[in-house]
């Protein structure tokens, strides 16, 4: 993920994998559980392309993807607002937080 320029993925726990590399992504939503994509696309962290099962999704994900080879600015900007929603260090948060819990 840290060497990729774009990613297609779909709306689960890849796509916070994702995030926290701030890798610009395209993402599917691929089963009905997966409530990341609407907060990422508000948030302007990723692409939607389309379920898979949309008979228009390969052309959503290669317009994306044409899109994003072209704009820099745009794979910047993707990346470092999935970044702030995803910064990757919740387990340590989680440890501290137990750490704390126990001086209790």
């Amino acid at each position: 993920m840290l060497e990729a320029d774009v990613a297609v993925s779909g709306a689960g726990m890849t796509l916070l994998e994702l995030a926290a590399t701030a890798t610009p992504t395209v993402f599917l939503i691929l089963a009905p559980n997966e409530s990341n994509s609407s907060a990422f696309e508000r948030a302007g962290a990723a692409l939607a392309a389309a379920s898979p099962d949309a008979p228009d999704c390969g052309a959503a994900v290669a317009l994306h993807l044409k899109r994003l080879a072209g704009d820099p600015v745009l794979r910047e900007s993707l990346g470092a607002s999935a970044r702030r929603l995803v910064d990757g260090q919740g387990a340590l948060r989680v440890a501290r937080a137990i750490a704390a819990g126990r001086r209790h």
